[in-house]
């Protein structure tokens, strides 16, 4: 996030009110993964996101953004 100059707020605005730019899919290993787009302050996010299951059954979210 600092890399890309993207602040925490625009991150939670996007999860919060932004749109599935792609849809939720399941990849090799059974993890789930979708992307979330928005607007915020201008600018153009979006949110990559993974639900992964945790060896003791609780669901880990990974998120990456970047510029778009």
């Amino acid at each position: 996030m600092r890399q890309r100059k993207i602040g925490r707020r625009q991150v939670l605005e996007a999860l919060l009110r932004g749109y599935i730019s792609e849809p939720l899919h399941k990849d090799a290993q059974g993890d789930w993964h979708c992307n979330v787009s928005s607007q915020y302050a201008g600018a153009g996010i979006t949110v990559g996101v993974v639900f992964k299951l945790g060896e003791g059954g609780e669901w880990v979210i990974i998120a990456t953004v970047f510029n778009g």
